[in-house]
């Protein structure tokens, strides 16, 4: 039997029309996946996203009646405990020299200077928050006017095929923007250069005659925005292995390829976060897929209380029947008199309880079982200690945080592993936008300045380094048992004053702080400058040369580890031989300063008592100072 001809792909070379093939496929995997689009969309909704602001229908079965919403609360301490752990990837060598470590270490600088500049931190709260609700957050790397770019994108935005990517890591995605058309034409309209598809006039043309969007999942959300919107496709095939060159980048509309352009690299320009490592597929679990329906049970006994207390939580009025001389109906005035016939029982009040007892404990521990689920704690969602904890000392402190963050251990180390994958994608940038001529500069803050870095001052060969976390601290963040942690350092004589004040993090003495390690830190800036440009600085006469030769024979020696050339050693010799001049300098004069002198002879002691002149104070006049031959 013959196999049927293979269809043709949108990322064939012989495709004419890409733009109707990616289109197709956008169609295809919404319909196929359907059912992963609407668990989103639900998700987001038990969450407490209005759906109906963004142009999707709200999801009818979920009731919206009131309700305290304790996944989400739970979800959001979750997020802010992930997020506040500040990860900072740094470069590492593999037996490199000193040169390649120290430029290391300046490509360490340069992205956590990408970090600041594309606020990182606060946008990775977002995939943080993404990751939880909708199972999978993702962050984008790209460039504008020779800035790097950060920015996070939407799940529903991206399009995989489920079976590319059954092992994980799929050969294809496509993305798509809802864009205003007016930037669509600033950004294609009038481009030139490599890749761009077609003539302007046929480009411009095909933009302004493009449909607003007519799905169902946007449509009457743009009609109704008042905004002329319209999808923006943009299409990544990764090369089929190193060195082959059948990558394709392309950007299309629906009637018109806008770009074309050859895809070198192993990966897309996305980095993707997720809560825990998924058995099949792409696509992360959501937390609050797992945790919706005890979050709707919750709901649903609070309706059930709501009900109970509307209908029994009133006082009731118990009476015989015939008991009242005169039919009369209950109200909520004051002092209502009620009458009721001689000799009968008078009316008795009756307040039963609105539901059962336990139905309150059953609703009080659904909110326990979730944080208990997400691996969260009472100290962490309540913020408040345990009872058996509030009077604890810092290292019982230390011990409970530390058992917390096991049962977080996986999602923290996704979360580590999402931001090298956002700093190899400023790596990634930053080299292509080299190869266009345009040099990436980022500024990394530090304690008082910026700090400007290039990308080409910086740049390193990838088989020279590695990528690997930066621990910026292990110390606890309960400032007792943080405090406890550096009062053990200090006892064992594990760290100098200077260090421990660092690791104190203290802003109030970060001043006393810089003018402690003033006279050190400039010791290490020359050698630093000897070594990288071989200017030599003779030692200052302002800084203690005891401390500067010692600090001096310590950088002599790691420069020999590290292979240092001859030359350059050499300076560091005759910076350690000046500091050495000074200090016998500073010894000298304390060498030859004269001893006690032996005291006078007798004679000599008469004769000096004889002819000294009788001191002021004792009756004696003032000495003349002519006579002195002072005033001549």
């Amino acid at each position: 039997m013959d196999s049927p001809e293979r269809a043709q792909q949108w990322f064939d070379k012989a495709q004419r029309e890409p733009h109707l093939a990616i289109v197709d496929r956008v169609k295809n995997t919404m319909d196929t996946q359907e059912s992963r689009r609407v668990a989103v969309r639900r998700c987001q909704q038990i969450y407490g996203i209005d759906l109906s602001a963004y142009g999707q229908a709200p999801d009818p079965s979920i009731d919206r009646r009131y309700a305290i919403n304790h996944l989400k609360n739970s979800i959001d301490t979750l997020a802010a405990k992930i997020s506040r752990v500040k990860t900072l990837p740094y470069a590492v060598t593999s037996g490199g020299d000193y040169m390649q470590r120290r430029r290391a270490e300046k490509l360490s600088r340069f992205i956590e200077g990408a970090f600041e500049d594309t606020n990182f931190y606060s946008k990775c709260m977002s995939v943080d928050l993404a990751a939880l609700v909708d199972g999978t957050g993702c962050a984008k790397v790209t460039s504008n006017y020779g800035q790097l770019q950060l920015e996070v994108v939407p799940m529903l935005d991206l399009f995989v095929s489920d079976a590319e990517a059954r092992y994980g890591s799929p050969r294809n995605l496509i993305q798509r923007h809802l864009l205003d058309r007016s930037v669509v034409m600033h950004l294609y309209g009038d481009a030139e250069g490599d890749g761009i598809v077609g003539s302007k006039s046929f480009r411009k043309g095909s933009i302004l005659s493009v449909s607003n969007p007519t799905d169902t999942e946007m449509a009457q959300f743009v009609i109704n925005s008042g905004s002329d919107l319209i999808y923006v496709y943009e299409a990544w095939h990764l090369p089929s292995g190193p060195g082959a060159d059948d990558g394709e980048h392309i950007v299309c509309i629906e009637n018109a390829t806008l770009l074309r352009e050859k895809w070198t690299e192993e990966f897309f320009p996305f980095a993707f976060e997720r809560r825990n490592v998924p058995l099949v597929g792409f696509w992360g679990s959501s937390a609050v897929f797992e945790f919706g329906p005890a979050q709707e049970e919750h709901n649903k006994l609070s309706h059930k209380l709501q009900q109970a207390h509307s209908i029994m939580g009133g006082s009731h009025v118990l009476m015989q029947a015939g008991t009242l001389g005169k039919t009369v109906s209950l109200d909520n005035g004051i002092g209502t008199i009620i009458e009721y016939l001689p000799g009968g029982p008078p009316p008795s009040t009756f307040n039963p309880d609105p539901v059962n007892p336990q139905t309150y404990a059953y609703r009080s521990s659904i909110p326990q079982e979730i944080n208990q689920g997400l691996g969260l704690s009472n100290m962490s969602a309540h913020s408040e200690l345990p009872a058996g904890l509030r009077a604890a000392s810092g290292k019982a402190l230390q011990v409970y945080e530390d058992f917390e963050s096991e049962r977080l251990h996986v999602f923290h180390k996704l979360h580590e592993q999402f931001a090298i994958d956002v700093a190899k994608l400023f790596i990634a940038e930053a080299e292509r936008m080299l190869a266009a001529d345009i040099d990436v500069k980022v500024a990394r803050p530090t304690k008082s300045t910026l700090e400007e870095l290039s990308w080409s001052e910086v740049r390193m060969d990838q088989r020279e380094y590695r990528l690997r976390m930066y621990p910026i601290s292990n110390l606890s963040r309960q400032p007792s048992a943080k405090f406890e942690q550096i009062l053990s350092m200090a006892q064992f004589g594990l760290a100098d004053k200077p260090t421990l004040r660092r690791l104190l993090d203290m802003p109030d003495i970060d001043a006393e702080e810089d003018l402690a390690n003033a006279p050190r830190d400039a010791v290490d800036m020359q050698l630093y400058e000897m070594v990288e440009s071989r200017r030599y600085t003779s030692p200052s006469e302002y800084i203690d040369p005891v401390m500067a030769q010692e600090r001096a024979k310590l950088f002599l020696a790691k420069c020999m580890v590290d292979k240092v050339p001859q030359k350059k050693l050499e300076l560091i010799q005759q910076y350690i031989e000046e500091c050495a001049a000074i200090i016998a300098a500073m010894q000298a004069p304390e060498q030859a300063a004269p001893g006690p002198q032996a005291p006078p002879t007798g004679e000599q002691t008469g004769e000096m008592a004889q002819g000294a002149a009788p001191m002021a104070g004792e009756g004696a006049a003032p000495p003349n100072p002519a006579s002195m031959g002072v005033l001549q």
